[in-house]
């Protein structure tokens, strides 16, 4: 594949700039919400995301001027139209071959990313890391041409003059990470790690194309075993996903205590073994021969596995003070009492903080 680079400079704009309506939904924050569930093509109904989580962001540019920029013919000849983002952070800016956006499906647009990874500021950048530190996105979205030799036939268009920000109404920023954990930790992501992976055309770290995105596996550890370990291993190729036995240790461990592994896989079918590396394995075929296209959710202990982490509708107590659960489904509908299947579980905490997770409930 024939290797470019082009040099963009950053745009930073008054957030008293007109700006435009996008049509993503709009948080409890009143700020847009961009994580995006690529298999089930909606919305999450929050942005539950720390700043070293890898995601899928994305843009609804319906009833935008873009949207109509998208069916207009292209300046060059030969040229095909997209979509780009020029964004920074309150940690300062993002690598700059990071920009451009593909389509996911009609008008929105987008890209898998960690920001951790993308922030180039090698001063500022660590300050995102810090416990319960908080990362504003703010960027603006303008549209492009490429050909097949030159991604970048024509940059920077903008509707006649007007450029703007991207921002809910009353909006302080586009989107804002969850305080910082220090629990969460991702593997390193680069565009050409993935097959259609390369939508620049060279490697980008914490970026890549918005199919790219590898599944997780979240795990509550009932074993008491002083060491975790999950292995994965595939029955055509012999693939070792986690590493050669015993596989590897939690990626990182959620404040709920839920331990989590990257499968680092975006497709195929693998046998996942429970071990903690003193001579003691867990081996359920049916719960542990899985496909991998979705995120995978398990409940352990030192003799059995069971499919799915369980959450009953209940209030918890903070600090000696009764706050409310309330459960949503992925596309945001509240609901009184959640069946089986994957849920948003937020707790509102008695100094009013909503706290938002991904649960699976059975």
């Amino acid at each position: 594949m024939k290797k470019f680079t082009l040099f963009v400079a950053t745009l930073f704009v008054a957030l008293t700039a007109g700006a435009y309506t996008l049509n993503n939904p709009i948080g409890a924050d009143g700020r847009y919400v961009v994580k995006y569930d690529v298999q089930n093509k909606a919305f999450f109904a929050a942005n539950t995301i720390e700043v070293d989580e890898t995601f899928v962001l994305a843009v609804d540019v319906k009833g935008t001027w873009l949207e109509e920029f998208l069916k207009g013919t292209p300046t060059a000849e030969g040229a095909s139209r997209g979509v780009a983002f020029n964004n920074w952070t309150n940690y300062g800016d993002t690598h700059g071959d990071f920009r451009r956006l593909k389509q996911i499906d009609g008008t929105i647009w987008g890209f898998t990313c960690n920001y951790a990874q993308l922030m180039v500021n090698e001063q500022e950048a660590p300050k995102a890391l810090k416990p319960d530190s908080v990362t504003y996105v703010y960027g603006q979205l303008f549209g492009f041409e490429f050909t097949e030799d030159n991604p970048g036939a024509g940059w920077w268009m903008w509707d006649g003059n007007a450029e703007g920000t991207y921002q809910a109404d009353g909006a302080d920023c586009l989107f804002a990470f969850e305080p910082y954990s220090g629990a969460k930790h991702c593997d390193d992501l680069f565009s050409d790690d993935y097959e259609d992976g390369d939508i620049y055309g060279f490697s980008v770290k914490g970026y890549a194309a918005p199919v790219a995105l590898p599944y997780w596996v979240y795990v509550k550890d009932n074993t008491g075993w002083e060491s975790t370990y999950l292995y994965a291993w595939n029955d055509g190729e012999n693939l070792q996903q986690l590493g050669t036995w015993p596989g590897s240790l939690p990626n990182g461990v959620k404040k709920d205590g839920t331990k989590v592994w990257n499968l680092k896989a975006t497709e195929g079918q693998f046998h996942l073994i429970f071990n903690n590396n003193a001579g003691t394995q867990l081996e359920n075929f049916d719960a542990l021969y899985v496909t991998a296209n979705a995120d995978l959710y398990y409940t352990i202990s030192a003799d059995n596995v069971e499919s799915g982490i369980t959450s009953g509708v209940e209030n918890l107590t903070v600090d000696g003070n009764v706050v409310a659960t309330e459960y949503y489904t992925i596309l945001g509908a509240k609901v009184a009492q959640p069946t089986e299947g994957l849920f948003i579980k937020t707790s509102v905490l008695s100094n009013g903080k909503r706290v938002s997770e991904k649960v699976y409930v059975r």
